[in-house]
């Protein structure tokens, strides 16, 4: 007869906690469900005390095997599990209390897919519960739409679900070999195109318990970023190709917030992992302020152009420095909101701080009717239009915003045929060396990511 469920278990060198966690598995398991424990070549007691315990119980499978990692001891047990539906269990878990009967009910309903709960317990601190309603999901479709708008289901681990065998062997579906994070993620991602109905539900299949030692989630891990990137890009393939019922603006929303998520996780990993640091922040830095070394002056700028903001006196610093080198040097500063510097414009602060420095008015140019962006390049375009013989602009505007000003300047046909020069400047939270580091900075690159990721400036 068939099993209805094959539990497969891997397990690598867990002795000191194997009764309590494995055996929570062994302790519940009915007659009708396997086991399949699949020793990993452990170096202590852990196959030993496996052998002793399980060798005379009729549903439950040994295998023992050379050292492979999860994904491989993972793989060796969907090569022999015989069961209808597969679950997986870390061996440092546990099975909560009553779990298997509690479930029985549901996997008879025969659905391709089941997410349960977890109740995540750290070495220190309160535990918390990570749960989901109860819900029945009639096609993949409608589940991939719940997701994007809620992007909250607990698909990235193995550990808390059901997966119909013949949708795996349908797909010839296994964790690949040699990738050492989120090969959980990408098994998901992969099974959930093939599922029709899904069923979410509010009971704790397991207790997620953080080990006093290394977990793949708490030690240095080697191309962080882009590992995590290319997750992302799963996912968005994942969920994207799913959904039926999501207009453009809200996938949008959703491509936006998994990819700014990725990224704060992993600036958040920065202090406790420092060579992590030094590896992905270029790579960060990239999508913030484009390519490294691109935006410094190339020759003389017939006119500097700065962009305005609330606190732009970091700009007309810049632009000041840079413009002071040559004789006669024009200047456009352009913007209409309130500065913070009080009782001015964006633009007539600019012009203020540059008359006090000794430049000639008839050389400053002032645009103070615009209050976003779009604006500012439309009305400045127009007057660069009538100055006639600027045709080489400097653009002075904080390095975050470049990548998005570049985007921009395209759509405004003012500024066809002009060479255009960008200067980066950089406030003193919104530099490449500090932004990651204080709440300021993040939140206002932050906003500048979500802009160019929904536009499509990145990605």
């Amino acid at each position: 007869m068939q099993p209805l469920l094959s539990i497969i278990v891997p397990v690598y060198n867990c002795s000191e906690y194997i009764k309590e966690s494995v055996f929570t598995l062994l302790d519940q398991l009915p007659s009708d469900y396997e086991a399949i424990i699949v020793d990993d070549g452990s170096e202590d007691q852990s196959n030993e005390i496996v052998w002793n315990y399980c060798k005379n119980i009729e549903n439950v499978r040994l295998l023992f095997c050379d050292h492979k990692g999860a994904s491989g001891a993972r793989n060796a047990g969907l090569d022999i599990a015989k069961g209808e539906y597969i679950a997986f269990m870390d061996c440092d878990d546990c099975l909560c209390d009553g779990f298997l009967d509690q479930s029985r009910k549901l996997i008879l309903q025969k659905k391709d897919y089941y997410i349960f709960g977890i109740k995540r317990i750290p070495i220190s601190g309160s535990s918390e519960l990570w749960t989901l309603p109860q819900r029945d999901y009639p096609d993949v479709g409608v589940f991939a739409d719940a997701y994007i708008r809620t992007r909250r289901s607990l698909i990235y681990s193995n550990c808390n679900k059901f997966y119909r065998k013949n949708i795996i062997e349908k797909l010839g579906l296994r964790f690949e070999d040699g990738v050492d994070f989120g090969e959980d993620r990408l098994f998901n991602y992969r099974y959930l195109v093939a599922c029709r109905s899904i069923m979410t539900s509010p009971l704790v299949m397991l207790k997620y318990i953080q080990r006093d030692r290394e977990s793949m989630s708490s030690r240095y891990i080697p191309h962080y970023f882009e590992k995590v990137m290319e997750l992302h890009k799963e996912k968005m393939r994942c969920f994207l190709s799913l959904t039926t019922n999501t207009s453009p603006q809200k996938q949008n929303d959703f491509v936006a917030y998994d990819f700014l998520r990725e990224i704060e996780n992993t600036i958040d990993r920065f202090a406790k992992y420092p060579d992590e640091k030094n590896e992905n922040l270029p790579l960060i830095n990239r999508l913030v302020f484009g390519e490294p070394g691109k935006e410094t002056i190339d020759g003389d700028a017939d006119l500097i152009w700065i962009l305005g903001s609330r606190n732009c006196r970091y700009r007309i610093e810049y632009a000041y420095r840079i413009g002071s080198k040559k004789k006669k040097q024009r200047y456009l500063v352009s913007g209409g909101n309130l500065s913070t510097e009080a009782g001015f414009t964006e633009a007539e602060f600019m012009a203020h701080y540059l008359i006090e420095r000794g430049v000639p008015r008839n050389l400053i140019f002032i645009e103070n009717r615009s209050h976003n962006t779009e604006e500012n390049l439309k009305i400045s375009s127009d007057i660069i239009s009538k100055i006639g013989d600027a045709e080489t602009i400097g653009i002075v505007t904080a390095g975050f915003h470049i990548l998005r000003t570049k985007q921009l300047v395209r759509g405004i046909p003012g500024l066809s045929g002009k060479k255009l020069i960008y200067f980066p400047a950089y406030g003193p939270n919104t530099s490449p060396d500090n932004w990651f580091d204080n709440e300021s900075g993040r939140q206002i690159v932050f906003s500048e990511l979500e802009r160019n990721c929904k536009n499509g400036v990145i990605l």
